[in-house]
């Protein structure tokens, strides 16, 4: 025994070379089972984190309605539920005209506010009666600044008119009103109180109650847990933002992945040891030969498998997490977020599992394969079928080479296969993180594309007579708010805007209401009229309209000079009283011309105090506009799409696109000033809150011009897409890396297998070039497979949208817009397709697929011809 011992331990040392590549794939095919595994793991508990500052740790809320006896209400108890917090709301705030302004007063207390993250850029929460704090959005709303200490008008609805009280501002919060998920018909309050000071303006409509779940048990399938406590009759909300947040999207398609992986590390273990295996079979046979009994020599394939793999793979699976606790702990300490790292042993062991599995499977085919009647060398006569194969290829002359790699994959089907699956499940994979960055980037693009930092926009307020043609004059019920391309903002008011530091870029437009067109063909029934927006040529909203539509047709330099205009014919009735046909819009290279509309009229400042409900025909003064432009239509979009219609609104029948060099004519022609109206700053790194921000909302609430702040979604919204570009992408670099590194290791090893066979098909009189065009064939035929991919992953993110939009329709009723139907719809199909054209790129994955193919077959080829070098064969 001590005998054949010593022989085992000399034949690992004589095949060093060899085995060091086994244990090289070994230890990468562990490593790329474990580090992404494991950084999976890692990116899943930050997102966690995020998550809890983003939408609150919390997991179910419920609503205690004061007003509504039908909706029950009973407090949560179960041992998993941690904490508990109330929030309270009063009711919808007024803005400046009496309106509803879609704001709401209400309380937090410390629970809530300690496990729901909500902090404040500047101040504190209330503490006495007369103070209050409130988010951004909802002062640009009732029109105030950002600047602390300023007296906040409070007025709301009741049954005996407008209850009005004041309080003063001691902190602005970040929002989380408008994040957290609740029921739409339960606003949670975006300005916060005391409870004494929530009382000045009436009782508390209704409490929301916050459950937070034990850390301990987030791991559970949250989505089953919740569901126990919804009932009918009761207003619960389970925090889906916080807990289906995941990577890849939702916890069951985290598992999905989490198999994928292990099944592909799996396939990449076994497809080596089955190669290493088979090509081990000769030298069993001479073993056998020369004595060895049948033990023994399952104790020489038991003693190379595990020494040349197990020390490998394990200290391949030891590393990751002995890195991933160091940058957890780095990035703890730099983002202020709770030390996230976490070890699962169930993880780690089914890791640990699935690699000695493959490696134990590999072993026992091994042991059958070396039985006698295995180990035996073919003397069987050649088949018929083999016979008229062969025939079959002298006939066709076929060269030796294609004979020869047929060879091949018949002598090995199961490595083969094991090769194709592995290739193309990785692709798979890369596949769909490529396309989740994709999907991050387009969400930050359609958001950055559709809104600015702030919008800031002046209106005024006109009241238009309107003339039915079955009824005498009458007036309309109120006045309006309209854009007047001469009544704007000051330049002062710019000129305070323009040197403030953090200003990227302002974008003014000029937007009239004060204006119609008129044609030589336009019917004389009512219609809505148009939306003026005069703008630069390198306006954001032009450059996105040129891309959506091309518009060909369009004469550039026309358009700048102020010669042509693009209209956007919407195709909408004015009046429910239509006694004629619809007009038809003019068309492409008709004259137009742009007239100041009738029946306009203002009330003079020394009564703008009288009521505007019916207004006396001596108080008002028209507003009238004497002017003519001609002008040419440029382009017509005929019913544009759902995002056109949202900017213009839907009051109007025609939107006009047209270059300020056309405002300055009109202008002229009317014998006034231009004045903009509408601006869009975009912000850069160097802004502040405290100089930037704050600075903007004082200019505005100074001069009464009404603005709105997206700062906040789009800062979310970027940091949304680094978060979800550095999950996907490093993910995407380390599969990416590891697999070609498997791949390259699989080639060399196949041709160190292979040596003798090049060698003497070398020595038959095969020529260089014959032998390169072989081994750039067979690199192409396997890399070729990866293309099953592309209609695999679009399976796959067809199926995820699917799921998601299914899941929506069964909890809030779907219905959406859909670009390819054209309509509202909620058909599951159209929205999945929808979903498919906006956030997967069908050309960037074919153009990465082919680029994978063409490295895996460059590296296929030059692998050949350096191991064939070194064995100075070519």
């Amino acid at each position: 025994m001590t005998i054949f011992l010593k022989l085992v331990l000399k034949g690992l040392k004589r095949r060093k070379r060899e085995m060091r590549y086994v244990s090289a794939v070994t230890f990468l095919s562990a490593l790329f089972i474990s580090s992404v595994i494991l950084f999976q793991n890692i990116m899943d508990n930050y997102l966690m984190e995020t998550n809890y500052q983003n939408y609150g740790d919390w997991i179910l809320s419920s609503v205690e309605d004061f007003q509504e006896s039908g909706v029950l209400f009973s407090e949560l108890r179960h041992p998993y539920l941690a904490a508990s917090g109330v929030c309270q709301t009063g009711g919808e705030l007024l803005d400046r005209q009496n309106e509803p302004s879609g704001v709401n007063l209400g309380t937090l207390d410390a629970a809530v506010r300690n496990f729901g993250n909500i902090s404040l850029y500047e101040g504190r929460f209330p503490k006495s009666p007369d103070e209050i704090a409130m988010d951004l959005s909802s002062l640009s709303t009732l029109g105030y600044s950002y600047e602390l200490g300023q007296t906040i008008r409070v007025a709301v609805q009741n049954e005996k008119g407008i209850h009005e009280t004041t309080f003063r501002l001691t902190g602005t919060i970040k929002s989380f009103a408008e994040s957290w998920k609740h029921l739409s018909r339960y606003p949670l309050p975006n300005g916060i109180v005391t409870e004494k000071g929530l009382q000045k303006t009436g009782t508390p409509l209704y409490s929301t109650h916050f459950y937070q779940l034990d850390k301990l048990y987030e791991n559970l399938d949250t989505e089953e847990f919740a569901s126990a406590f919804l009932k009918q009759s009761q207003a619960l909300v389970y925090n889906s933002y916080t807990y289906e947040n995941r990577v890849w999207g939702s916890r069951d398609m985290f598992q999905a992945a989490k198999f994928i992986l292990l099944l592909t590390g799996i396939l990449s273990i076994g497809y080596l040891m089955m190669s290493y295996v088979t090509q081990r079979k000769k030298w069993y046979y001479r073993l056998r030969c020369t004595g060895a009994d049948r033990l023994q020599i399952r104790i020489m394939i038991l003693t190379e498998t595990i020494y040349g793999t197990f020390p490998y793979a394990f200290l391949a699976m030891i590393l990751p997490y002995l890195a991933g606790a160091a940058i957890c702990c780095a990035v703890s300490a730099g983002s202020r977020l709770p030390y996230f790292f976490e070890f699962h042993p169930a993880d780690f062991l089914s890791q640990l599992g699935a690699v000695l599995g493959a490696i134990l499977f590999a072993v026992l085919c091994a042991c059958l394969a070396s039985r006698d009647k295995h180990l035996e060398r073919n003397r069987a006569e050649i088949t018929k079928r083999q016979i008229k194969r062969l025939r079959k290829d002298s006939r066709t002359a076929k060269n030796t080479a294609r004979i020869f790699l047929r060879r091949q994959r018949k002598l090995h089907p199961f490595q083969k296969t094991a090769s194709i699956l592995f290739s193309v499940t990785t692709c798979l994979i890369l596949i769909l993180c490529l396309n989740k960055i994709y999907q991050a980037s387009q969400k930050y693009a359609e958001l950055a594309n559709n809104a600015s930092d702030f919008h800031a926009s002046y209106r005024k307020a006109l009241i238009e007579r309107t003339d039915f043609s079955n009824a005498p004059y009458s007036w309309s019920a109120a006045s309006s708010y309209m854009y007047d391309m001469y009544d704007g903002m000051s330049k002062q008011a710019e000129e305070e805007i323009q040197p403030l530091i953090g200003i990227r870029r302002i974008d003014r437009q000029i937007w009239d209401e004060t204006h119609c067109l008129q044609w030589r063909t336009k019917n004389d029934n009512k219609t809505l009229t148009p939306l003026f927006c005069y703008q630069d040529t390198d306006s954001k909203t032009l450059k996105k309209l040129e891309k959506e539509y091309n518009l060909p047709e369009l004469d550039k330099a026309a358009f700048q000079n102020g010669e042509q205009i693009i209209l956007l014919a919407f195709g909408q009735e004015a009046s429910a009283i239509i006694e004629k046909p619809i007009e038809t819009p003019p068309h492409i290279g008709d004259t137009v011309e742009i007239v100041g509309r009738e029946s306009l009229f203002y009330l003079p400042e020394e009564n703008t105090s009288s009521s505007l409900q019916a207004p006396d025909l001596t108080e008002m003064k028209e507003y009238a506009l004497s002017g003519l432009t001609p002008v040419t239509i440029g382009a017509v979009i005929e019913n544009p799409s759902f995002e056109w219609k949202a900017l213009f609104g839907y009051n109007f029948a025609y939107g006009v696109i047209a270059s300020r060099e056309l405002a300055a004519r009109v202008a002229n022609a009317d014998s006034k000033t231009l004045q903009n109206n509408r601006l869009f700053i975009d912000l850069n790194k160097n802004q502040s809150f405290e100089s930037t921000q704050k600075r903007l909302a004082s200019i505005f609430q100074k001069n009464n011009i009404e603005y709105v702040s997206y700062t906040e979604e789009l800062r979310e919204t970027w940091n949304s897409y680094i978060r979800q570009a550095c999950i996907y992408g490093i993910v995407f670099c380390t599969i990416l890396f590891i697999f070609l590194l498997l791949e390259l290791r699989f080639h060399q090893i196949q041709h160190q297998y292979r040596e003798r066979k090049y060698l003497l098909l070398k020595q038959l009189g095969m020529e260089d070039m014959m032998f390169r065009h072989m081994l750039i064939k067979e690199s192409l035929g396997q890399s070729l497979w990866i293309l099953i991919s592309i209609p695999c992953s679009y399976a796959v993110m067809a199926g995820i949208f699917y799921l998601k939009n299914k899941k929506l329709w069964n909890t809030a009723g779907l219905c959406q817009w859909s670009e390819s139907l054209g309509d509202y719809t909620s058909d599951l199909y159209w929205l999945t397709l929808d979903n498919l054209y906006s956030y997967t790129s069908l050309s960037y994955t074919i153009i990465f697929v082919i680029l994978l193919a063409f490295i895996l077959t460059l590296a296929g080829w030059k692998s050949a011809e350096t191991h064939k070098k070194r064995e100075e064969i070519l």
